[in-house]
């Protein structure tokens, strides 16, 4: 039964039909979707770590030899970014559950609470990834004088932003509803 089915017979219950779900079709389209996440997640937390991790020397050697006091400090304020970054998806990437030998409905609940988490993470990314980040170049643009850079970054800022927020709505926010469509059908056969 697909999705368009479902949300008919929930608009008109008077029909009378029983609303079923196949199992073997809902564990497929699960199964499915959690691995497309999962190689997204897995590729977005490779690029992001790795281009923290080069720019972490390269932030400690401007913050050394920079001459304008705010430069020097959005310098080490993204210094501290970097660090950030890495911590924070390092975090989150250990909450995926690994162990494979948990009962289906033990693994769904636990991987619910990891795209949960996820959400979150895109959710606020303007305060955990864009604020800092805008903060350290602002007062590295402030202290050259720069002041068109600085407009691009806050635009760049935005677009990053919504980028996430429409991934949040558009595909992490559904794949939470299959997992507890999922939950669901297995806490109904218990």
């Amino acid at each position: 039964m697909t999705d368009e089915e479902l949300k008919e017979k929930w608009k008109d219950p008077a029909n009378g039909d029983e609303v079923s779900l196949n199992e073997s079709k809902l564990t497929e389209e699960l199964d499915g979707r959690l691995k497309k996440f999962e190689r997204i997640i897995k590729r977005r937390n490779m690029r992001e770590i790795t281009v923290a991790s080069l720019l972490m020397p390269f932030m400690a050697a401007c913050a050394w030899f920079m001459h304008p006091v705010l430069a020097k400090a959005g310098a080490v304020l993204l210094l501290l970014f970097c660090i950030l970054v890495v911590i924070v998806l390092r975090k989150v990437g250990k909450m995926r559950p690994d162990d494979l030998s948990l009962p289906i409905m033990q693994y769904l609940v636990e991987y619910k609470q990891y795209l949960e988490k996820e959400r979150s993470l895109l959710s606020n990314v303007l305060y955990w990834y864009i604020g800092p980040s805008i903060s350290g170049m602002s007062l590295i643009f402030i202290g050259f004088h720069k002041y068109v850079p600085l407009i691009i970054g806050l635009l760049l800022g935005v677009l990053v932003n919504y980028i996430n927020r429409r991934a949040v709505r558009n595909y992490l926010t559904p794949l939470i509803d299959k997992v507890s469509i999922g939950i669901d059908y297995l806490a109904g056969d218990e």
